[in-house]
């Protein structure tokens, strides 16, 4: 059993982690809304990626590219994707904290 400083029980844990998970969602809530991050669906990264999506599979089922090459661009497409916009709000982060926002 996990006991944190000592003198908890596992209902107190449950509830402490509870609590901090709350606050971690709220801190970073409004820290997304400080640094003005789009979501996701409204950058013109996502649609270029979505375009990219369904031409990948209109190939695949034309016959134009076999499906397991579709299937490895379709992955590399939104590996690619998650990368660049995670490392853009890292960005966004880092420069938020430094302007003291």
């Amino acid at each position: 059993m996990l006991v944190l400083g000592g003198h908890m029980n596992i209902f107190s844990e449950i509830k402490a982690f509870f609590v901090a998970e709350s606050a971690i969602k709220n801190i970073t809530k409004e820290a997304t809304q400080m640094n003005g991050a789009k979501p996701g669906w409204q950058t013109s990264e996502f649609w270029i990626n979505l375009a990219g999506q369904i031409a990948t599979v209109w190939a695949a089922v034309s016959g134009i590219i076999p499906p397991k090459v579709a299937a490895i661009v379709s992955t590399v497409g939104i590996a690619v994707y998650t990368i660049a916009r995670t490392v853009l709000k890292a960005v966004q982060d880092v420069k938020a904290a430094q302007s003291g926002s």
